[in-house]
């Protein structure tokens, strides 16, 4: 998905992303506290209840500013592998050509 540059623009999407959400969990959070323990006010149902809160809000907000949730990994060599790299491709090259 494709998120706009703009940070006023990913702001707008942020908060509207957070109330939606929170209209969205209310009878979420209390369905959850209600099936797990048997009432609302146990702390087992409050915990998960918020758990669900808030653990889906900030994964958005870091991806809305800062793309992908678990980030790429880096595979970054020496300069001199890099060399070693060009020159083995070079005589690949060369190697083709001959044919």
């Amino acid at each position: 998905m494709k998120l706009p540059q703009n940070k006023a623009a990913r702001l707008a999407i942020n908060v509207g992303f957070v109330v939606v959400w929170i209209f969205l969990w209310l009878p979420i959070g209390n369905a959850i506290a209600y099936e797990v323990v048997g009432h609302v006010g146990s702390s087992l149902g409050r915990i998960l209840a918020l758990l669900t809160l808030f653990v889906p809000m900030v994964l958005a907000t870091r991806y809305i500013w800062w793309g992908r949730i678990r980030p790429r990994p880096r595979i970054t060599g020496s300069r001199e592998q890099e060399r070693a790299g060009k020159k083995w491709d070079a005589v690949v090259e060369e190697l083709m050509s001959r044919k």
